[in-house]
């Protein structure tokens, strides 16, 4: 009776390649292949400790086999541009036809997202908040002077105040 299983070839060049595994280093490549650590994959396998784990992990054709498992997997689960592009083409027709502009214009947006013509830029800067926030509170007072109290460079300062200075109430004027 054989115990061995053969390892599964993607490619004529590996053929000379017939190196076979246990049940359990197959075992323990699956389990590996589908993300588990070592220990965790040892011991569902049925290893014994970390130690058989390890030296199933260096065996090559254990290796190999967890690659041709993943690459398996790669290829089933594959979702290319070409497949978001011809989505993004079928949504343009269905718009069309329904009569939907705005989701025309859309689906036009993700074909030319997808292909490179469309970059989306994100600018990153550092602001000083302190001359902003007196620049704003001076701009509002030069509008309607008497309306809002004037921030400070004191008041902006004292970071400890809750209400960064401000004296207003909102009773005055019948806000509750």
């Amino acid at each position: 009776m054989d115990t061995t299983a053969p390892v599964p070839r993607l490619r004529k060049s590996r053929a000379k390649a017939t190196k076979r595994i246990t049940p359990q280093q197959q075992l323990y490549a699956d389990f590996r292949a589908q993300g588990l650590t070592q220990g965790e994959a040892a011991l569902r396998a049925g290893y014994a400790n970390k130690t058989s784990a390890y030296k199933a992990d260096k065996n090559p054709a254990v290796r190999e086999h967890i690659s041709a498992i993943q690459r398996l997997a790669q290829v089933k689960t594959a979702y290319t541009v070409e497949m978001s592009m011809q989505e993004a083409f079928d949504t343009m027709e269905f718009a069309r036809e329904k009569g939907n502009p705005m989701a025309y214009c859309k689906a036009v947006e993700l074909r030319a997202k997808l292909s490179g013509l469309l970059i989306e830029r994100v600018e990153v800067f550092t602001a000083d908040l302190r001359s902003a926030l007196l620049a704003a509170s001076k701009r509002v007072v030069e509008v309607s002077p008497g309306c809002y109290d004037v921030l400070t460079p004191e008041h902006v300062a004292d970071t400890g105040s809750n209400e960064a200075g401000s004296t207003h109430d909102a009773s005055a004027n019948g806000l509750r």
